[in-house]
């Protein structure tokens, strides 16, 4: 009986062996390529968020020299509230007021006319120092600062700029009591 089960063994062996080198050989193949496309969108730029609190002190008088007198310091900030991040260049600060809506807003002189005086305007102030006639629009005076940071989402610029009204040896009464808007253009 030994021997019978060592012959069974056997044949069943090399008849496995058999079959691994038959399924060996019938492999085949192709080759090929292919291609295929996809897409995503892109957002676009939010418009900043400017703000600056009203400075109230009342001080500001005529001073002859430009830089020197009576200057009220002016905060503001410039909030990036985009999903992504955005590069802010500039900050154009000057006397003036808007037209538009945002973000197109631009800047248009300011007068404030009272009684028969001299209206007070864009050109009885200076800002950062600037002389008046440097504005973003003729005849207003603005201070270009170039902040040249790129805000992530929800980050916040914060800057300061003075305000000073100058003497333009004429009557100035009409700036009495003035509350001066100031335009601030963030890009």
């Amino acid at each position: 009986m030994k021997r019978f089960t060592f012959k069974k063994t056997a044949v069943v062996s090399v008849a496995s062996v058999a079959v691994l080198g038959i399924s060996g050989v019938a492999y085949a193949y192709f080759t090929s390529t292919g291609q295929g496309t996809g897409s995503a969108t892109t957002g676009t730029s939010t418009a900043f968020t400017v703000s600056a609190p009203a400075v109230t002190s009342g001080d500001l008088v005529p001073s002859s020299t430009i830089g020197t007198g009576v200057k009220d310091t002016v905060s503001y900030t410039v909030t990036n509230p985009s999903a992504g991040n955005q590069y802010l260049s500039s900050v154009v600060i000057s006397v003036g007021s808007s037209t538009g809506t945002s973000p197109s807003l631009v800047e248009t002189n300011w007068t404030k006319t009272v009684g028969a005086n001299p209206a007070c305007s864009s050109h009885d102030f200076s800002v950062g120092g600037s002389a008046v006639g440097d504005g973003i629009t003729a005849g207003s005076g603005s201070f270009t600062i170039h902040p040249n940071v790129d805000l992530t989402p929800g980050q916040v610029y914060s800057g300061t700029v003075t305000l000073q009204m100058i003497d333009n040896s004429a009557n100035q009464d009409s700036c009495q009591a003035a509350t001066v808007p100031l335009f601030i253009a963030a890009s």
